[in-house]
């Protein structure tokens, strides 16, 4: 992971993603990413992939810049547009030539967004609590453009935390990665759907503001670390800070597992008062433990966000679906898009809290799987320095 000092994250995260812009260094990112052409026609598709990669990057900026001059009644829609671009940027660098613009355009229907939508909620409805998020849908489709995307994206995520190395007469730390989870295969997501408010829960910035207004939300804050003392073994600890939801604590700890032979190996801690606040797990580096533990993301202050559901998407997906959804109720159901925005119910203060984020961390989400080893671009100096 690469980790960047700037005081302006969104300056710097899109000076990264116009370097995109540069025609010569595109190709020469292919070039190591697909390697070198064997033919003067495949060297001609790699400038033409660059040339469309370039489009894509200025469009996005401009779609971006666009939302954030906008109400709410329409910054939504572009800030749809500008993910849009941003995955559209996504899969020409990171897939090969049949990603490219052309190429797609040859099957009508990768023209289409690939995702369709529904509502199943009315004008007055609209007004009250989350209702508008709760009854709002999109469900995957098997052709169009998330699906040409979402194919080229890695099946693995990995999460990071801090290493501590305890080496006598020394010692050090380092960032790197504390465990990784897959993501569903491209088929497995067909069909799925998804509603707003459940897409919502899984923005972990969010978090926050789901616990003050009372929605439930199966999760708690958490640090995971990795440990190690001289001639000893790895301990794996998260340390649960807050719980946002104590009912479903039990489901978020269930997550975490290791095989019978390895049972001692998993201990939970706990407080004088019988509380849990943490769990352990030695790894004695026989090569033969497989642990697995919650699924987890980071706010943009570096919080981590342990949940208690299962999660198989990057981020990034999670947030481009949402996104379409708030597009379409901004276009095409204006009654309830307005109606709802100007009634300030929790649904709207969701949604503008939304649109907000979206704005600040989508760009850093494609920045960083376009970066060979990940990014993370902060306000202030990697923790273990």
């Amino acid at each position: 992971m690469e980790w960047i000092v700037s005081d302006d994250i969104q300056s710097e995260t899109w000076r990264r993603l116009h370097e995109f812009a540069n025609i010569d260094l595109t190709n020469e990112y292919l070039v190591v990413r697909h390697g070198s052409p064997k033919s003067s026609s495949d060297r001609r598709n790699y400038r033409k992939q660059a040339e469309q990669a370039r489009v894509c990057v200025l469009q996005a900026k401009e779609y971006f810049d666009a939302a954030r001059s906008s109400s709410l009644f329409t910054a939504p829609n572009h800030l749809y547009y500008g993910l849009v671009a941003l995955t559209s940027l996504q899969m020409l660098v990171l897939g090969d030539g049949e990603c490219s613009l052309d190429f797609r355009r040859k099957k009508p229907e990768n023209g289409q967004h690939g995702l369709s939508f529904g509502t199943g909620c009315d004008a007055a409805a609209a007004t009250q609590g989350v209702k508008l998020l709760e009854y709002t849908y999109s469900e995957v489709q098997r052709f169009g453009h998330f699906m040409s995307w979402y194919s080229i994206l890695p099946r693995e995520i990995s999460i990071y935390g801090l290493h501590k190395h305890d080496l006598l007469p020394g010692s050090f730390k380092d960032f790197g990665v504390c465990g990784t989870y897959s993501t569903a295969m491209p088929e497995k997501m067909i069909g799925r759907k998804k509603g707003a408010l459940s897409l919502l829960t899984m923005l972990p910035d969010l978090a926050q503001d789901f616990r003050r207004y009372g929605i439930p939300l199966a999760a708690a804050r958490s640090t995971q670390e990795m440990r190690r003392t001289q001639n000893s073994p790895w301990r794996n600890v998260w340390t649960f800070h807050q719980q946002f939801m104590p009912e479903r604590f039990e489901d978020l700890l269930n997550r975490f597992y290791v095989s019978a032979r390895f049972a001692d190996c998993l201990i939970p801690h706990v407080d004088p008062n019988g509380n849990l606040w943490g769990v352990e797990v030695i790894d004695p580096d026989l090569g033969e433990m497989n642990f697995y533990s919650p699924e987890s993301r980071d706010t943009m202050d570096h919080e981590t966000i342990s949940y208690a559901e299962p999660i198989d998407t990057h981020e990034l997906v999670d947030a481009f679906m949402v996104s379409f959804q708030l597009s379409m109720l901004s276009r095409y159901y204006t009654d309830l898009w307005v109606g709802c925005i100007e009634s300030h119910c929790k649904a709207a203060q969701l949604i503008a809290r939304a649109v907000e984020t979206l704005l600040n961390k989508c760009p850093i989400l494609a920045l960083s799987m376009l970066t060979p080893k990940g990014v993370l671009i902060s306000t202030h100096r990697a923790p273990w320095k």
